[in-house]
């Protein structure tokens, strides 16, 4: 069986159990109702009046002005989650983090520990509430699918169960909204070949969707039966390290963009030694204001987890894209291609170094990308004693007086979602 735990309304929980006042009341957590920007999370009391993850704040403000908005604070999340789930880990040692509210845990083997999934489910919600005041909501089933699927039905703080042998009618009553990469294109389609449910889905042949869909068809057609082949993978690695916000106001300031382009280079180098990765890969997309985007890669000479390295890179690629006379609204930074593990050994006849002389017993000077990952290790160390914003270097520098910043850093838009 596998367990699918998500933690209710995130965000918005964390920050009801941090403000008590908040509990009760509709919470929107993503920045200001003014701003041009997003709903993060929002409770369930915000919930009835009609709003949701991804919606405008301007409009959220509209159908609900009593609701209460926040910027939010990602390392507040991050500390919340990892409390919730390393809770996870006395359930089973297959556990697959999948997002900050979001885990599966794989609990075959383990019905004589906990005494079946049902009791290991109630169990967990009960000691996470108790550590965090948070709500988790678990949905159980034979396939990752359908544990998911359990978990929508479950929710608000329920626990949804489905044994194997009642799967399929489960299916049959689901709206075919409910699979996930189901959107409205799709779902249009789905309406003119008259499929509602499901269940209508899975007693298509899988060869009318592949040739309707393509291979996302075959996918469709295997989660429509509840079929799900991905393992619960404990020791998943990351494929890529991505950072990327709003601009503060739009802009068309080359030394404003390069600003944000080099602290999100920092920032995405930061997560790449975090996780003991180098990318041999940069991707850089940014957003015009009226909402056209570019996006553009380039491959490294070399596998790099250095921010000046990842900037050398990404900037004249951002440049070269630049192609319009309009304001830019978003940046973003793409490392991936990743390589796991020690560095590149350097070579053995370094053309940097050329042999000194017998007589001469000079200690060699370090090359060019040496110093440059001396610099960087010597900055991090600073920043993890001391914090993040004791040190602002190169291009960022433009930031200043330009962005508010706490001990993490500068704080970008979405504030909830700044890392």
């Amino acid at each position: 069986m596998i367990l699918h735990a998500d933690i209710d309304a995130f965000f918005a929980s964390v920050e009801q159990v941090k403000n008590p006042r908040l509990r009760g009341r509709p919470v929107v957590v993503g920045g200001l109702p003014g701003e041009a920007s997003v709903i993060a999370s929002c409770s369930y009391e915000a919930r009835r009046f009609g709003l949701h993850a991804g919606m405008p704040l301007r409009e959220a403000a509209r159908l609900c002005p009593q609701a209460v908005f926040l910027t939010g604070s990602y390392p507040e999340y991050r500390r919340a989650s990892d409390a919730v789930f390393a809770l996870l880990a006395d359930l089973s040692p297959q556990v697959e983090v999948v997002s900050l509210d979001e885990a599966y845990v794989d609990l075959a083997g383990t019905e004589h520990l906990h005494g079946g999934a049902w009791r290991a489910a109630r169990s967990l919600r009960r000691r996470a509430l108790a550590a965090t005041g948070l709500h988790v909501t678990v949905g159980i089933g034979p396939t990752r699918i359908l544990a998911r699927l359990m978990t929508a039905c479950a929710k608000p703080d329920g626990i949804g169960f489905v044994e194997p042998a009642r799967a399929q009618d489960f299916l049959g009553t689901l709206p075919l909204s409910a699979l996930p990469g189901v959107g409205r294109k799709t779902l249009d389609l789905f309406g003119k070949l008259n499929l509602d449910r499901v269940g209508d889905l899975a007693r298509l042949p899988e060869s009318l969707l592949v040739e309707t869909l393509g291979a996302r068809g075959r996918t469709l057609s295997l989660l429509a039966r509840g079929e799900d082949p991905r393992p619960v993978e404990g020791d998943r690695r990351k494929r890529s390290v991505s950072r990327r916000s709003a601009l503060a106001e739009p802009s068309a300031d080359l030394e404003m963009l390069a600003g944000y382009l080099f602290y999100l280079c920092e920032r995405t180098a930061l997560g790449l030694r975090e996780i003991h990765a180098r990318a041999r890969s940069v991707r850089v997309s940014f957003e015009y204001a009226d909402f056209k985007a570019r996006e553009g890669q380039t491959t490294l000479a070399d596998a790099s987890d250095l921010e000046a390295e990842l900037f050398a890179a990404a900037k004249p690629l951002f440049l070269k894209m630049l192609d319009r006379r309009v304001l830019v609204r978003r940046v973003g930074i793409d490392a991936h291609n990743l390589l796991f593990g020690a560095p590149r050994q350097a070579l053995l006849f370094d053309p940097v170094h050329p042999p000194a002389p017998r007589s001469t017993p000079l200690p060699i000077e370090p090359s060019r990308a040496e110093r440059t990952a001396r610099l960087a290790r010597a900055v991090a160390g600073i920043r993890r004693r001391h914090g993040f914003h004791r040190i602002v270097q190169g291009p960022s520098v433009a930031l200043m007086g330009q962005l508010p910043q706490n001990e993490h850093g500068f704080v970008l838009r979405t504030s909830s979602l700044t890392r």
